[in-house]
């Protein structure tokens, strides 16, 4: 057991001026590269200057299991301490560790003094769990004290393959608190993605992050949802008429394929991204030369519509429900004059948009928006924040429909289980729209509209006083 241990960065510059000062002739770049320390990556040393060789070699064994990016490595060393730090508090080794051990682990993390939150608990479980792989083919250890399930899951056009996971899991703290936006808020945000505030520079793809913000909020999409719709999915033609559209199977969550209706509003902001920005993106990836790859699948045809939508797919035929969403970002559509790829929110670059980035994008322009609103009326805009904000609204403005409805029935024979079901029946809608499975989820919308509940509880009154219930 070494005490004292830290991360730090690999710099060989700094490396090489500490040698050069010490009159040390040696090439730092070469020998940490040698030993596999690039720049940039994290590496582990005690304050005494000693450098655990197994936590180091691990460090650099992570680009083979998938680590590739310098940050992720840097998050993975301060979990390894994590853990080793709570071995050595038990006078073992990291080595020593067994299942209950990985379990009080989790227990001290979650619920202990300095508790952390799921998410960075299961990044600790993530590196003791890849520490033991390394370390079973390394010979430091006997095998993984983490317990593994498999389940099945099936890639498009093959057959179902295993996949193993950690069975070891913290506990869920529960769905988080539903946050939405007012309709201030909301036109507050809108006019940050396109307008220039504070003396900034005027942002560089305002349709693009307007028509899909519009798109977000209008439909309740999710952000994968929304972020890997196709061309062929979506209506451009810029008529800005609703259009209905369906939901790809392979893109959505529990791949529950559903119909969503586009809009007028963001039928027409997606046109006008499709006619300029995005216009402009696929020439410039067309002169760099960013489609002339070997990693694209060529799609020459397009048949049929919503669910039933074929795409021909380097000469095969494909369902685009079935399309899996690294296939989608694959798609490039060579049916007009020059090729471009089918994905509808591209790059400046032109490449297909990673559905993850529009959580940066909107972040960075919910900090701009809301820069001169009080101290707790400040929101973290994201993709799911409009998520909630289209549910909430719609939930409320269909309740109101039915209460409408409902005052304005007559008949005295009605059942007051009959009109409480009407009353509630937009929760079953929603949960359709949204592609819930459980009915549990939609109903977190209906108790946070409690000036709805009121005129429903008051709607029910009159009506039981109506007929003399």
């Amino acid at each position: 057991m070494v005490d004292g241990l830290r991360v730090v960065k690999c710099d060989p510059v700094r490396a090489q001026r500490a040698a050069d000062r010490l009159g040390i002739g040696l090439d730092c770049e070469a020998a940490l590269n040698r030993a596999g320390c690039h720049a940039g990556r994290p590496f582990i040393v005690a304050d005494d200057g000693y450098w655990p060789p197994d936590f180091n070699a691990f460090l650099c064994a992570l680009p083979g299991f998938g680590v590739r990016s310098p940050a992720s490595a840097v998050t993975y060393a301060y979990n390894l301490l994590a853990v080793n730090d709570f071995a050595q508090a038990r006078n073992q080794t990291v080595w020593e560790l067994d299942g209950p051990a990985f379990r009080q682990l989790v227990s001290a993390r979650q619920s202990g003094p300095g508790a952390v939150g799921t998410s960075a608990l299961i990044g600790t479980l993530a590196a003791g769990d890849k520490l033991f792989q390394w370390g079973v083919e390394a010979g430091y250890a006997d095998g993984n004290p983490l317990p593994r399930k498999r389940r099945w899951v099936r890639r498009l056009g093959g057959p179902a393959e295993p996949v193993e996971s950690m069975e070891l899991s913290p506990r869920s703290p529960g769905p988080a608190p539903v946050q939405f936006l007012s309709v201030d808020q909301y036109q507050r945000f809108l006019s940050a993605l396109s307008l220039t505030s504070r003396g900034c520079r005027p942002r560089r793809t305002p349709d693009r992050d307007s028509a899909y913000a519009q798109l977000t909020v209008s439909t309740g999409l999710r952000r994968a949802e929304s972020g890997l719709l196709l061309t062929c999915e979506i209506p451009v033609d810029g008529s800005g008429t609703p259009a209905d559209c369906w939901l790809a199977r392979g893109s959505a969550k529990y791949r529950s394929g559903r119909m969503f209706q586009v809009h007028a509003p963001a039928a027409r902001d997606v046109h006008k991204y499709w006619t300029l920005e995005r216009a402009v993106a696929v020439e410039r990836g067309t002169r760099s030369g960013r489609y002339d790859g070997a990693g694209w699948r060529r799609v020459t045809a397009v048949t049929g519509s919503g669910s039933s939508l074929v795409l021909r797919v380097d000469g095969k035929n494909v369902r685009a429900d079935t399309l899996a969403p690294v296939d989608r970002m694959r798609l490039l559509d060579v049916t007009g004059e020059n090729p471009e790829p089918m994905m509808v929110w591209l790059t400046e670059s032109g490449m297909p948009m990673h559905p993850e980035c529009w959580t940066g994008v909107f972040a960075r322009v919910s900090d701009r928006a809301f820069i001169d609103a009080p101290y707790g009326s400040r929101v973290r805009v994201t993709p799911h924040v409009l998520r909630h904000t289209f549910a909430t609204h719609m939930l409320s403005m269909l309740i109101a429909s039915n209460v409408a409805a409902a005052r304005a029935m007559s008949e005295p024979n009605v059942d007051l289980e009959v009109l409480q079901l009407r009353l509630f029946e937009p929760v079953g809608q929603l949960k359709r729209m949204l592609g819930h499975r459980s009915a549990e989820t939609t109903w977190r919308y209906v108790h946070l509209l409690r000036e709805v509940g009121d005129v429903v509880r008051e709607t029910l009154a009159d009506w039981s006083e109506a007929v003399d219930l």
